[in-house]
């Protein structure tokens, strides 16, 4: 949070955070402030030979459960092969992948979820797959091929994924180990491009339930220890988003 007092010159701002009027023995504001909890900021500027400006006042609200979208926090992970680089950004809040990131083969156009289709992985560094909790994000795509949320991975060898695809179409969990992919549940119902889902993955023992738009859609048995990263996927589609994200654990 930046402050900036209406006459620079000889003015120093003071504020508080816990409501209560700010005065001249309040902290005084030298650097951009930074909340980690929810906080009521209140400021004034105070200078010599003149009176305290108004009060500034603004509420912040910090949900711990949305995951910071930093650089810093993201990394990109293409399949071996895969063509052209994935394309990931960051702003407003929002994740993007604009490049048509894939790696082909003779089935990868065939209407089944058997096919393991490489792409882009954005993975997140802050956290870990839980063995109890929720995680859930939104999800919209104006492109039809597969889009996704990779979680337990531990390399390009080890992972689950649940993807959708609109082209095919289809919904699946798959788990990938070694040179065995294969499909742990699906259903046949894809997604439309160009609207908003809300998805939430809830972790319950080794148990799995995927929720769309609030309506169980997917369920699953995992290993009973997964641990591993998680993040985002794409392959084939040039125009997927997400927002939104959230963790929380018991």
């Amino acid at each position: 949070v930046r402050l900036t007092p209406d006459q620079p010159t000889g003015h120093s701002i003071h504020y508080t955070l816990d409501g209560s009027a700010p005065t001249k023995d309040s902290p005084s504001y030298s650097a951009p402030l930074r909340l980690a909890s929810t906080a009521k900021l209140r400021a004034r500027s105070f200078g010599r030979g003149s009176r305290p400006s108004n009060v500034t006042e603004a509420e912040f609200v910090i949900d711990p459960t949305v995951l910071g979208l930093n650089d810093e926090n993201w990394t990109v992970v293409d399949a071996e092969g895969a063509k052209p680089p994935g394309e990931w950004s960051i702003a407003n809040g929002t994740i993007r992948q604009i490049s048509n990131v894939m790696v082909g083969g003779k089935r990868v156009m065939e209407n089944t979820a058997e096919v393991e289709r490489p792409g882009s992985l954005f993975l997140y560094s802050g956290r870990k797959t839980p063995r109890n909790g929720t995680i859930s994000f939104e999800i919209n795509s104006t492109d039809d091929d597969g889009v996704g949320f990779v979680f337990g991975y531990t390399g390009a060898d080890r992972y689950h994924l649940w993807n959708m695809h609109s082209q095919r179409p289809f919904r699946a969990l798959t788990s990938k180990s070694g040179e065995d992919y294969r499909v742990l549940a699906e259903n046949k119902r894809g997604f439309q491009r160009r609207r908003w889902y809300r998805v939430d993955f809830k972790f319950t023992d080794g148990n799995l339930t995927v929720r769309i738009d609030g309506i169980k859609d997917l369920e699953a048995k995992l290993p009973a220890q997964l641990g591993g990263r998680f993040g985002f996927y794409s392959w084939g589609n040039s125009g997927v988003e997400f927002r939104k994200v959230r963790f929380q654990t018991p």
